[in-house]
């Protein structure tokens, strides 16, 4: 008897959501698991969402899965659908029988994205090169893999080359390789991205700033006045103090002597 929604999502048991979203005999249990997976919130699930969109047979169902992804992408979606359609056709069936247990492997694919092991080891290793190597040149080519690529990770990777990275080169790579998917669309999907890094930034920067409390202040060795900097700060106020009763010392001798004087 295949797990429940209930202990699946709770277990966030992705495999096994996946495996549910599948069941060919259920088309219930389908929709149970994509309003579930809405529930979780995260980027992982929208890959299996949109498959269910385009390829499951039941009405409800697909559209269960659109107003779930409609929830969380808003006008994205219709881009992402597109991207999702555009390409490999699958070679397994969408709706399968569900078996109990198993991993998302046991038809070929990976549980991330419904890629084979290879081909996500593969896109790993792509968006690493894209983000992190040092020359720029083989950083491109990796960028330029990445846009051959219907995947969105590799389209998030990308998204946020073309609209953040520094070198010019590079950024200008990452949204020709946008551009082979999105067309005339590209800026309206970078802007919906922006908008959506604003936001979050406005988010934090409303957040309650820290306040530290007195005594988490002086526990740290360099506030207390028995730490070397410490001892370094009290000689400097000796000193400070010293030369004031020096210049003082210095006024009144003058306004003596004037005073003599006159």
């Amino acid at each position: 008897m295949p797990a429940s929604i209930e202990r699946l999502s709770a277990n966030r048991d992705l495999n096994g959501m996946v495996r549910a979203l599948r069941s060919r005999s259920d088309p219930q249990r389908r929709e149970d698991a994509v309003h579930a997976l809405g529930r979780w919130g995260d980027s992982e699930v929208y890959p299996w969402l949109l498959k269910a969109v385009l390829y499951d047979d039941d009405a409800l169902v697909r559209q269960a899965a659109r107003q779930v992804l409609r929830e969380h992408l808003g006008a994205a979606l219709d881009l992402a659908l597109q991207v999702e359609s555009s390409g490999q056709p699958e070679e397994q069936p969408w709706l399968v029988d569900e078996v109990e247990g198993g991993s998302g492997g046991e038809d070929g694919f990976d549980e991330e994205e419904g890629l084979s092991a290879q081909e996500a080891e593969e896109l790993r290793g792509l968006i690493l090169v894209a983000r992190e190597e040092p020359n720029p040149t083989v950083r491109i080519r990796a960028i330029q893999a990445l846009g051959k690529i219907s995947n969105l990770h590799a389209i998030r990777t990308l998204a946020s080359l073309a609209l953040h990275e520094a070198d010019d080169r590079v950024q200008r790579a990452a949204y020709d390789a946008l551009e082979g998917t999105f067309g005339e669309d590209l800026p309206a999907f970078l802007a919906s991205l922006e908008d959506e890094t604003e936001l979050e930034a406005d988010e934090d920067a409303d957040a309650e700033p820290l306040r530290m409390d007195p005594a988490d202040y002086y526990a740290e060795p360099s506030n207390r006045w028995d730490s070397p900097a410490g001892v370094v700060n009290e000689e400097k106020a000796h000193t400070v103090m010293w030369v004031l009763i020096g210049v003082s010392l210095l006024v009144v001798v003058f306004l003596l002597i004037v005073g003599l004087g006159g």
